[in-house]
């Protein structure tokens, strides 16, 4: 492998793994130092004391036996002296003896001493020794034979000058032998120091490099400690996908600007920024565009705004601003501002999306002093300004009263279709032609308990924004079936016509569920006929479609409600499964006055009768 696709595949792997990998080789390379210099401190120890066990153990005992020789030979060569000056021939027999004696121990200390290691120096010095002993030898015999049978001073110096020199020569040679060895053990010495040097010198270099790899591997270490704790601090502080501060550093400036209040007191306001329709930007072209649209809006919001405020994104499509120094009415100027250059039309890769946003503000101190209450009361009113599609809104108590009651009112209708405290009123269908009833269409009214009759157009909206038109939608099939059943057992056919909302139609499991509640009931699917408008198909086409047509399989029929009130009633008129269109009122109950009207109605009749529908008049009041 080359060293450029190494490279290549090292920065493939995850940022982590790779910091770990040489992290991991640093602190290698260090032990494996610490180890070589280990390594390296023991084997010259090892290596010194090899040399001093060698001069103590080895090279001191060649001393003493050298010196036993040097002793004995001069012992020796004092016997050979005296013996010849000895008259009595027992004191030359003790004499003689001793002379034996000495000799005895100069060839032991000499055969010790060549039985140990030696040098090429020794060896060389111990053969011209042993060539004196022999050479000497004979001599040394006949010098003592001679003094056995003379004495006095011409025997003494025969000895003196025949026997003797020759113990002076080996004496030399003894002490050639004693100087080596001294010689040696210097050199031993001067090795072992030596070595300690060398050892000194490496374990010092390698010291430092191990000191060195260490400091730069603590180095890195530090660097990435502080580089991941910057990127947590970031992480912490800001959107990972806006690059926005976060709620966290939102509330945290949040809580200076009230400090900075109690000091300057300089007022500022909080903004808060929710697009709408979001949702269907996500399911419709997908979360790659929604975030692309997250970060075009941020980068707008931030470009518009200025230095001192802070644009921060709370979470999904919710960003809110801080507007230091500002109250309500200046930070209803920014507003104005921002809506003008937020809400256009965007490119987002060859995919074009209309950014509409609704805005809440609320003012510190003017609307509250509590900042947490002081975001609600903003996002209160954001609420206020989607629901009325007006752009922004500023905080009133009327905002916060109305959240309230629809608070209050949601809880109760929860509990209300739990506690079935709904009622269906039925809305009889006219034939034009018979005069009969036809069928019925279901509205839901609430008897509340101390509210009275709720009228249908203050709790179903309610029940649309809070997800309870599920279990309502729910309960008005149970109960209109119920009263089918009653009716088909009295002999009524007719038909109940049920309203489905946008939820209802989005919902892929409704015709399962309508499916187990016919068959609960011994229902039939042309009991059924479920009514829809164009809007609510609008909000995702394919989805909706897709539940209508599984709807009309089981031969439930379909109603298009409040038709010509769409800007794609044409289109879609041929694509949707519906049996039934229905005239929205807007048109009908002007049509003796406008001649404009009628003719709408005319050519809309005309257009269902051709394309084989039944056609009605809307005058619906409730789901």
């Amino acid at each position: 492998m080359s060293l450029a696709s190494f490279k290549l595949k090292l920065a493939a792997l995850p940022e982590p793994l790779r910091m770990g990998i040489g992290l991991g080789l640093g602190f290698f390379v260090t032990l494996t130092l610490v180890v070589l210099v280990m390594v390296v401190g023991f084997g010259y120890m090892a290596r010194i004391y090899d040399d001093l066990e060698r001069i103590t153990l080895v090279n001191n005992v060649k001393i003493e036996l050298a010196h036993t020789m040097k002793y004995a030979q001069r012992d020796r060569a004092v016997s050979l002296y005296s013996l010849a000056l000895i008259k009595d021939a027992f004191e030359k027999d003790e004499e003689l003896q001793h002379f034996d004696r000495k000799a005895e121990d100069f060839m032991k200390a000499w055969s010790k001493l060549q039985s140990m290691e030696m040098n090429a120096d020794e060896r060389a010095l111990a053969a011209r020794i042993n060539k004196l002993i022999r050479e000497r030898s004979r001599i040394v015999q006949n010098a003592i034979a001679y003094a056995v049978k003379h004495h006095g001073l011409v025997a003494a110096e025969h000895m003196r000058k025949i026997a003797i020199p020759g113990q002076q020569v080996v004496a030399d040679e003894i002490n050639n032998l004693l100087e080596l060895q001294q010689a040696l053990i210097r050199q031993a010495g001067a090795s072992a120091a030596d070595s300690y040097t060398k050892a000194r010198r490496i374990m010092l270099w390698l010291c430092t490099v191990t000191i060195l790899i260490t400091i730069v591997v603590a180095v890195i270490v530090l660097r990435q400690v502080l580089r991941q704790s910057r990127e947590l601090e970031y992480k912490a502080l800001f959107d990972d996908l806006t690059g926005l501060p976060n709620r966290a550093l939102f509330f945290d400036r949040l809580g200076q600007a009230a400090l900075m209040y109690e000091n300057e007191s300089k007022p500022f306001s909080i903004v808060v920024v929710d697009l709408d329709r979001f949702k269907e930007v996500n399911d419709t072209l997908g979360h790659h565009i929604g975030d692309l649209l997250l970060r075009h809006v941020a980068q707008n919001i931030s470009a518009t705004m200025r230095r001192t405020d802070t644009v921060a994104r709370l979470g999904g499509d919710e960003f809110v601003l801080l507007l230091p120094s500002a109250g309500a009415e200046s930070a209803e100027i920014i507003v104005k501002k921002l809506l003008s250059a937020l809400c256009q039309r965007v490119n987002l890769e060859d995919s074009v999306v209309e950014v509409v946003a609704s805005m809440g503000i609320a003012s510190y101190p003017e609307h509250d002093v509590d900042i947490t209450r002081l975001l609600l009361k903003a996002d209160m009113a954001m609420y206020a300004a989607k629901r009325a599609n007006v752009g922004y809104r500023i905080y009133t108590p009327e905002i916060e009263a109305v959240a309230a009651r629809n608070l209050e009112l949601q809880n109760e209708l929860r509990h209300a279709i739990e506690h079935d405290q709904l009622l269906l009123h039925f809305q009889p269908k006219i034939s034009h032609h018979t005069g009969c009833i036809m069928g019925v269409e279901a509205l839901v009214r609430w008897n509340h308990p101390q509210r009275g009759l709720v009228p249908p157009d203050d709790f179903i909206p309610l029940a649309e924004a809070s997800g309870l038109i599920q279990p309502l939608a729910q309960w008005v099939m149970q109960a209109a079936l119920q009263q089918s059943v009653k009716w088909h057992e009295a002999g009524h056919t007719f038909s109940i016509s049920l309203n489905l909302s946008t939820r209802n139609l989005l919902d892929g499991d409704l015709p399962l569920r309508v499916s187990r509640l016919l068959a609960s009931y011994h229902g039939r699917p042309d009991w059924l006929v479920f009514e829809i408008t164009e809007s609510a198909v609008m909000a995702e086409p394919a989805r909706a479609l897709e539940t209508l047509n599984k709807l009309e399989k089981m031969g439930i029929r379909i109603s298009l409600d409040d038709f010509g009130t769409g800007y794609s009633s044409l289109s879609y008129l041929k694509k949707l499964p519906v049996s039934e269109i229905k005239i929205d009122k807007s048109f009908i109950k002007d049509m003796e006055l406008d001649a404009s009207d009628t003719v709408i109605v005319r050519s809309t009749i005309a257009l269902g009768h051709n394309l084989d529908r039944d056609m009605g008049f809307a005058d619906r009041a409730g789901l």
